[in-house]
């Protein structure tokens, strides 16, 4: 992908923070019922 795991990891939680949630599952949930 071209970047370290932990970047992805780092990203990932910035996104949950701002979003509310607590995983990927609860994440990809959230971004389809806001359609």
């Amino acid at each position: 992908m071209g970047i370290s795991s932990h970047t992805a990891r780092t990203h990932l939680k910035n996104i949950f923070n701002k979003t509310g949630t607590r995983s990927q599952v609860q994440l990809a949930v959230k971004l389809v019922s806001q359609k």
